[in-house]
């Protein structure tokens, strides 16, 4: 509750607040809300306040699973003896493993956001792009 008082006196003070807070449902259960409060002004003065609670447990949860595919999919991707390479759909490389790097002499790093045809030798480039269309 004193948290809600701070945000509460933060608003009246003229301030828009906007935080992730946790709030407990009528069932006793906790819940992930953003928290939006901004003061309601009539004439120029705080006359009142507009709060909005957003719950954004399902959007957290998702973020969490993301991250942790991400962490899985680098972590076996860094052990493979194979060189990996992801590009957009614009052809552009968004992500290169380091074996990339020992096959090509260059740093994994150096490659990002470049066009991912210069890794690829020219003469591959037509099963390349076949094999992107059945995806």
């Amino acid at each position: 509750m004193r948290e809600a008082a701070s945000y509460t006196k933060q608003v009246l003070s003229g301030q828009v607040v906007r935080k992730i807070v946790k709030r407990r449902k009528k069932n006793g259960e906790l819940l992930d809300v953003e928290a939006f409060g901004a003061p309601f002004l009539m004439e120029g003065k705080t006359v009142g306040q507009l709060g909005i609670y957003m719950d954004i447990s399902r959007r957290l949860k998702a973020e969490k699973s993301i991250r942790e595919s991400e962490e899985l999919f680098r972590l076996l991707s860094s052990a493979a003896p194979i060189g990996i390479v992801r590009c957009d759909r614009e052809g552009r490389i968004v992500y290169r493993q380091s074996e990339m790097g020992r096959d090509d002499g260059t740093r994994s790093d150096s490659a990002l956001d470049t066009d991912g045809w210069e890794s690829i030798h020219p003469d591959d480039h037509a099963e390349w792009k076949e094999n992107g269309r059945r995806q």
